[in-house]
């Protein structure tokens, strides 16, 4: 537009001699990226319209290596610890049906670089070209898999990725590639985070899978709906990182009535009684 080039050429008369990368917004709040050369004879301009988010964080450098620091320690604790129940359900995986052991599927991770989520493999193979969107009483889902869900056992293959960086044990959930593009504003910075085999938003709605059972449309009541309320929640546990809260929802996790004494996760869900009842 005019005013940002009456802008770049203030910029470009005023700056001599250095190296500056300018990240300004147009009315639209597009970002636009000035990159200046040294020493300043041309410059570019480029519309940032890949997947590269420009956000401050909420999280310390410090408390960023905590985090990691517990995540990498108890990943390898746990894969060491629970490897006999690897050597059970491995087997167990294989003869329920045809297909591999474990479900890999690329994923969101932090700074919107995707990676490869694996998991004990729960639906029947090629289930996931229907959706990723997945109800209680959903026919792909195999016998063996609804005992593994039920008890989150499909996750254990996740500490794989907590043990490489890829993932952390609390933290949003990593969305298929196409859900973070719909990220705008302050909810980019829940990109800071590594996404989480656990966190607020997942404990909340742990029976969610019912929940899209009990509506027409699971996956439009998915994206317009709950997706938003799962933001806003990963956001508010950003803002309010702490690295006891982070202990708090993995107890909870494994024992869910603790929550009656942390009261971490609101016990009683009105705002799902309230969307049932739409």
């Amino acid at each position: 537009s005019g005013r940002s080039g009456a802008l770049i050429k203030q910029v470009k008369a005023k700056v001599k001699d250095l190296f500056i990368v300018v990240i300004i917004c147009s009315s639209d709040f597009n970002p636009v990226h000035l990159v200046f050369s040294f020493p300043i004879h041309r410059f570019t301009v480029t519309r940032v319209t890949d997947f590269s988010p420009f956000y401050c964080s909420y999280m310390t450098p410090f408390q960023s290596f905590v985090k990691r620091s517990f995540d990498g320690v108890a990943s390898a604790a746990g894969l060491v610890v629970l490897s006999p129940c690897f050597v059970v359900l491995c087997p167990l995986v294989k003869l329920s049906s045809p297909g591999p052991v474990f479900f890999r599927q690329p994923r969101v991770g932090r700074s919107g670089k995707t990676f490869t989520a694996f998991k004990f493999r729960t639906m029947y193979v090629g289930a996931d070209r229907e959706g990723p969107v997945t109800t209680a009483d959903d026919p792909r889902i195999t016998p063996l898999g609804r005992f593994l869900r039920k008890f989150k056992l499909d996750e254990l293959p996740q500490l794989w990725n907590v043990l490489l960086g890829r993932m952390s044990f609390v933290g949003p959930r990593p969305d298929v590639p196409g859900y973070a593009d719909w990220l705008a504003g302050d909810d980019r910075t829940i990109l800071d985070l590594r996404p989480g085999i656990t966190g607020p938003a997942t404990l909340y709605f742990r029976y969610e899978g019912e929940l899209l059972a009990k509506v027409s449309g699971p996956k439009q009541f998915n994206d317009t709906v709950l997706w938003p309320i799962k933001v806003r929640m990963n956001l508010e546990y950003l803002r309010k990182w702490g690295f006891w809260k982070d202990i708090g929802y993995i107890l909870i996790t494994v024992l869910p009535p603790l929550n009656r004494w942390l009261k971490l996760v609101p016990d009683s869900p009105r705002e799902l009684k309230k969307l049932l009842s739409r």
